[in-house]
């Protein structure tokens, strides 16, 4: 039986919610199914490690960047039917993934989504600067889109003992900025 969380935008309350019941407090669900941009920044935000957020098809226009900052491996975000990801015009990128993992490389998936930054920023950004560890990225049907002048996809290694890996299966990248620190990149 699958578990869906619901969080509110303002976070003042979590429900999982599972194919027979509508109500639960298990705020550890390994999915977490929204369906707004305000849900899917809540989601982010309080987002554990091993979780995957489940995105409901629709276009989300972001109000600020999707920080996917985790302190441990595993998770990520998984488009449900078509979703676009358009990053907010103040922020530097749509999606930012710079883990502060300590103990383990870090993994993170993106599945099923289309990802573009705002007017001249970027789409997805990945670093390495709060971790001392490898961090990989899988990409899955994943399209990723310039904006103007911006990138679609920035990798910047920080790190000169770990490299930082982007593992794509299926779907298309418009620009490429990649600044290598570490030979394994």
């Amino acid at each position: 039986m699958s578990q869906h969380v619901k969080i509110n935008s303002d976070a003042s309350e979590t429900r999982v919610f599972t194919e027979n019941t509508t109500t639960s407090d298990n705020a550890a669900a390994t999915v977490v199914r929204v369906g707004t941009v305000e849900e899917l920044e809540a989601a982010v935000a309080a987002q554990i490690a091993g979780q995957t957020i489940e995105i409901i098809a629709g276009a989300y226009v972001l109000t600020e960047s999707l920080g996917i900052l985790l302190a441990s491996t595993g998770g990520g975000l998984k488009g449900i039917g078509t979703v676009s990801i358009t990053g907010a015009a103040a922020a530097d990128e749509a999606i930012l993934i710079d883990p502060a993992v300590a103990t383990a490389t870090f993994e993170y998936s993106l599945e099923n989504v289309s990802i573009q930054g705002g007017s001249n920023k970027i789409g997805l950004h990945v670093l390495n600067t709060a971790t001392a560890k490898k961090v990989n990225v899988y990409l899955k049907d994943v399209d990723i889109e310039d904006s103007g002048t911006g990138k679609a996809l920035t990798v910047v290694n920080s790190d000169g003992s770990n490299a930082i890996r982007i593992y794509w299966n299926g779907g298309n990248v418009d620009g490429i900025a990649h600044t290598p620190k570490d030979t394994g990149d």
